[in-house]
């Protein structure tokens, strides 16, 4: 990943046409795929905002567990093999955001914790009827263990919008994956700065949000090249989710201090948002760079 300082164009980031319509044609699929669900459990709801979860079996039976001797204690081995040749279940975790306030936002971040277990294997396959590998049929893979995952619209969200994603996980006993712990941070359109309007659920030391450079005495062009910086870094160390969060300060630091940012950005934050498995978020900022490099010819 290669972004510039200041205004200036992202290097390395000539997007043929080609290449456009095939990473949005990834996109659509994702987002059609995510798009279905079921009545979900309100886990959080405060002036108008309102974070939604729900958890169900979509495929049971679907991956069958190993337990490879050489890979453990003796101990360890006794303890786990007879797992050896037990299906696991394809868990379909749901979560989403909901903008009942009436208003438009100009920003909003929300954050998930989802705790499941992790299978009692050395590694599985996708030999039931679920078909294909571990994670075949399904929107970014199968996973498992516990997971945060994040929604944000760095560029605002409209009245009665929802943003949703999905993840799948591998369960063997069935014990339902669970919202351990989630947050929002949100600022309304006419908003100049974060403020009172900007509820938060269940705060923890660890959550993290946009920056404000108001709080700082580092001049905000210079906070605009630690940030750019710090995307690239994340990204060459595969660090997606990293990256989309170095950029989504990146954002929010634009929006506080009118400056200007790179002309593909939107273009190179859909890339992020596409490799940290958000993907309403990557088909925002797609639909945004395809006006602009439209209008612009």
């Amino acid at each position: 990943m290669s972004v510039g300082i200041r205004g200036q164009g992202i290097i390395g980031i000539a997007a043929e046409r080609e290449d456009i319509l095939r990473f949005t044609w990834l996109l659509l699929v994702s987002w059609a795929i995510c798009g279905s669900s079921v009545q979900a459990e309100i886990l959080y709801e405060k002036d108008g905002i309102q974070l939604r979860g729900t958890a169900r079996i979509v495929t049971r039976n679907a991956e069958t567990c190993h337990v490879l001797e050489e890979s453990h204690t003796e101990a360890r081995y006794e303890e786990l093999k007879a797992n050896d040749g037990q299906p696991l279940h394809v868990w379909l975790v749901e979560y989403s955001v909901h903008n009942r306030t009436g208003r438009e936002l100009s920003y909003l971040r929300a954050d998930f914790d989802v705790e499941s277990e992790y299978p009692p294997c050395t590694n599985w396959t996708g030999e039931g009827p679920g078909g294909g590998a571990p994670g075949g049929p399904y929107v970014g893979g199968v996973g498992w263990g516990n997971h945060s995952r994040t929604l944000s619209a760095p560029y605002g969200m409209l009245p009665g919008q929802v943003m949703q994603e999905v993840l799948y996980l591998a369960v063997f006993h069935t014990e339902k994956p669970s919202f351990s712990r989630w947050s929002t941070h949100f600022t309304f359109g006419e908003a100049a700065a974060r403020g009172p309007d900007q509820p938060t659920a269940k705060p923890s030391p660890s959550s993290k949000g946009p920056a404000s450079a108001s709080a700082s005495p580092i001049p905000p062009e210079v906070m605009l090249d630690k940030y750019l910086l710090e995307a690239e870094m994340l990204a060459e160390e595969k660090d997606h989710k990293g990256a989309l969060e170095a950029m989504d300060r990146l954002v929010a630091l634009q929006k506080e201090h009118g400056l200007t940012l790179p002309e593909d950005f939107p273009f190179q934050y859909a890339k992020t948002a596409l490799s940290a498995g958000s993907y309403q978020a990557a088909i925002d900022s797609v639909n945004r760079y395809l006006s602009v490099a439209g209008r612009d010819g």
